[in-house]
């Protein structure tokens, strides 16, 4: 045994690696012991503060119809398109991912405008006021079937009509 040295200690010195390993688990253990603290001391909510639950339950039933309606929607879309109009599950997929894939590249980007705004009305509301009134125009327009002359120049052929009606309805 060396002299200064004991044999529990381990080696005098620890490579960084170690003592990077050593310090990350004793901050996780810390952490972990915290949490359990927290949760077993229940929450420190003031009881005047606290929510009934019929309440919670008042305020959430309103988003039942709207999320209902869209995913049903959604599920007879697939129905729709494979069985009544005889498309393959491949283009019925491609054709569904798109709405997907914009929101994936356009959600970004206006966040990132949204949070940079600076206006005399806020950050968020003009796009709440041009959102509004884009989604009403667009709204008008998915239903609004023109008569006569005006859409034979729009569509010369019904199958181009048709294609139409399917991508309009499915975005």
């Amino acid at each position: 045994m060396a002299a200064g040295r004991n044999d529990d200690q381990g080696p005098p010195f620890a490579p960084p690696l170690d003592r990077a390993k050593s310090v990350l688990a004793d901050a996780l253990a810390e952490s972990i012991y915290q949490m359990q603290r927290e949760i077993a001391d229940g929450p420190t909510t003031e009881a005047q503060d606290k929510i009934r639950f019929s309440q919670l339950a008042a305020y959430g039933a309103g988003g039942i119809i709207p999320i209902a309606l869209f995913n049903v929607a959604g599920i007879l879309v697939g129905l729709l398109g494979n069985i009544s109009l005889g498309l393959s599950a491949f283009w019925l997929g491609a054709i569904l991912i798109v709405p997907r894939l914009w929101d994936a590249l356009a959600d970004p980007v206006i966040g990132h405008l949204s949070d940079n705004t600076r206006t005399r009305w806020g950050r968020r509301r003009p796009y709440l006021l041009l959102g509004g009134l884009a989604v009403a125009v667009s709204f008008v327009v998915i239903w609004w079937i023109p008569k006569g002359d005006l859409v034979h120049s729009w569509f010369p052929t019904a199958a181009g009509y048709q294609v139409f009606q399917v991508v309009s309805h499915v975005a």
